[in-house]
């Protein structure tokens, strides 16, 4: 294959199989970020100065380039180069005009090798300047380590696609394929149709940096795993759409190697779920943007994330458009590491589906699904439909300290086994319903027996299902509880310590202030002496009995099955039924015992030992 070296006063084609020996540049490996972009808007605005007019270049046909000796540094390139071996060496203050439709293809063997100067940038320009003009520069299956580019400048291509069903293969510079490698540095990519630089395929040594984009259709098209490509000095001006545009085949994309996302001037726009398998880590670094189309989102499906914002620099995740439920959320699955950690995070207009269709309370603002732990701090959930956190396996694990959850439907929903993960320092402002939605449809779902402290929090736990304790459970003082129909608190086999205090009761109600709009509270087959509730309020309770053949089961406080419990200062009030029940049960230390309002009795007792406290 013949090779084509230009130099700056004379242009030198060479015969099939000879190459020229001419290398990139030193790396300006020393500059800050700073004077990075001040490079790069100096080159743009630098742009048109002494260059050349298309119409005095040398007219150079394609298939002729390797016949021909040419002199001078213009050069109309007439007719597509298509290059399978050998190098293709451009030096500094180079200018290559392309007809339309027209461009170069760096194919297998082949190398490019275009590495100008800020003084002496190379360009590659269509003859008309116009967006869309001539059809670009790609690489496909090309693997050499000499691929560069440097202090480049290509404006007016992609005309056409380089590949006929990917629309992905259209733009300025497009990568076609996973073997391609490439370095691109300190160059522009301006006024281009579709993309300024399209990665159609993954692959792993591709480096982007240093470079400006301006008045593109869109600065940049890539896969989910090029993000991992790009540093973060990179800018951009005036493009109709002013985000990177991450896309994929189909609705759902793989990321297949270990990256991170590094901060932009714009936001990364992804169009496409983006799934973290398994081994594969993800580090999003402080000040990321991330705009999600409809329906879309990021699933950790095996693999681990880090979202590493601060408080000055919070990463944000967001829908394309600002409406509740627009885009699907974030969600871990079956990824039980201490890697995955979500620090200063503001994730808000999410929730628009269930991440799987059969599986209630699968949806929200960030979902924590099977065999999963996540450690989640100083977060912002806003404006999410369903909830603006939701865990519902028995299988995960979750703490949710320090964050904000503001105008969602629901704030946090999770089954009875996450309610110790919520830290009393979290905050709820302006959310549909301001509570804490404890949910479960199976009894796997309902049941824990850990060692659990649930915190008061600014707004109630509000009980959709029965939470059955087995552990040893601590209610901290100042904690509210609302009740559902037919629901109510069963302690079986485990312990409760409910101790508040005179000036913050712990507080059990119906979710309507009627008699009977709950079920109430239950301690069953547990003989321990820690039992107890002190500063306990007990309203609206004994909806249902607690055992269908059982007489007195219909009671606001249920203790049975050889329990014993401690009470001192608790009111019982408004209850359908009895306000307490003991059978074949210990109820000590009554101390400062009220009732009032009770349907039935103030007690009801069978079996029951000399200690009862009852005159």
């Amino acid at each position: 294959m013949s090779v084509l070296s230009l130099k700056k006063w004379g242009v030198l084609i060479a015969a099939a199989g000879y190459l020229v020996a001419c290398g990139p540049g030193e790396d300006e490996e020393n500059q800050n970020q700073n004077q990075n972009q001040n490079q790069n808007q100096n080159q743009n605005q630098n742009q048109n100065q002494n260059q050349p007019d298309p119409d005095t270049c040398l007219d150079v046909a394609g298939n002729e380039l390797a016949q021909i000796t040419l002199d001078g540094q213009c050069i109309n390139l007439q007719g597509s180069l298509s290059i399978d071996s050998g190098s293709l060496v451009i030096p500094p203050g180079t200018t290559i005009y392309f007809g339309q439709n027209e461009g170069i293809e760096i194919r297998n063997e082949a190398s490019l090798v275009a590495v100008g100067t800020a003084d002496e940038p190379i360009r590659f320009l269509g003859r008309e300047s116009v967006r869309g003009y001539w059809k670009g520069i790609a690489f496909r299956n090309a693997g050499s380590p000499s691929n560069e580019l440097a202090h480049v400048e290509i404006a007016h291509a992609g005309s056409e696609r380089w590949h006929t069903t990917t629309d992905r293969s259209r733009g300025a510079l497009v990568l076609r394929d996973s073997a391609t490698r490439l370095s691109v540095s300190n160059s522009t990519f301006r006024t281009n149709a579709k993309a300024g630089i399209s990665i159609a395929a993954a692959g792993s040594n591709v480096s982007i940096s240093s470079s400006h984009f301006e008045d593109n259709d869109t600065p940049l098209e890539i896969l989910p795993v090029a993000i991992g490509y790009l540093s973060s000095d990179l800018t951009f001006e005036d493009n109709d759409n002013a985000y990177i545009n991450v896309s994929g085949s189909g609705t759902s994309t793989d990321i297949g190697e270990d990256i991170t996302w590094v901060a932009q001037d714009v936001p990364y726009r992804f169009t496409i779920v983006v799934n973290i398998p398994d081994e594969v880590h993800v580090d999003v670094e402080a000040g990321v943007r991330a705009m999600f189309g409809s329906e879309r989102g990021l699933q950790v499906s095996g693999g681990t994330l880090a979202i590493n914002g601060t408080a000055d620099a919070p990463v944000h995740f967001y829908g394309a458009e600002s409406d509740r439920g627009f885009w699907r959320g974030l969600a871990f699955r079956d990824t039980n590491s201490s890697a995955n950690q979500i620090q200063h995070l503001i994730l808000e207009d999410a929730g628009s589906d269930k991440w799987h269709s059969t599986t209630d309370f699968d949806e929200g603002g960030l979902v924590v699904r099977s065999r999963s732990r996540v450690n989640v701090e100083d977060s912002v959930f806003r404006n999410n439909r369903f909830a603006g956190i939701s865990t519902y396996r028995n299988d995960s694990q979750i703490t949710i300290s320090g964050s904000v959850f503001e105008n969602n439907q629901y704030p946090i929903q999770a089954t009875p086994r996450y309610l110790h993960s919520i830290d009393a320092d979290n905050q709820f402002v302006d959310n549909d319903n301001q509570f804490v939605n404890v949910v479960g449809t199976s009894t796997a779902q309902r049941t824990f027996d850990a060692d659990v402290t649930w915190q008061a929090l600014e707004i109630p736990y509000r009980l959709a299902t029965t939470p059955v304790i087995q552990g040893a459970l601590t209610i901290a003082p100042g904690a509210h509880f609302v009740g559902t129909s037919d629901q109510g608190i069963e302690v079986f086999s485990g312990t409760i310590s409910a101790v508040g205090t005179a000036d913050a009761p712990i507080v059990f109600d119906g979710h309507e202030s009627t008699a009977g709009a709950w079920r109430g509270l239950r301690v069953r087959a547990s003989d321990s002496s820690t039992n107890e509730l002190a500063h306990v309020e007990i309203h609206h309770a004994g909806g249902q009995r607690w055992h269908s053949t059982t007489d007195g089961s219909d009671t606001a406080l249920l203790v049975d099955q050889t329990s014993r419990l401690a009470v001192s200062d608790v009111t019982i009030a408004d209850s359908a039924g009895y306000a307490v029940t003991v059978l074949s049960s210990h109820l000590t230390d009554c101390d400062g015992l009220t009732t009032h309002d009770i349907a039935e009795a103030d007690v009801f007792f069978t079996n029951v030992p000399d200690d009862v406290c009852f005159d």
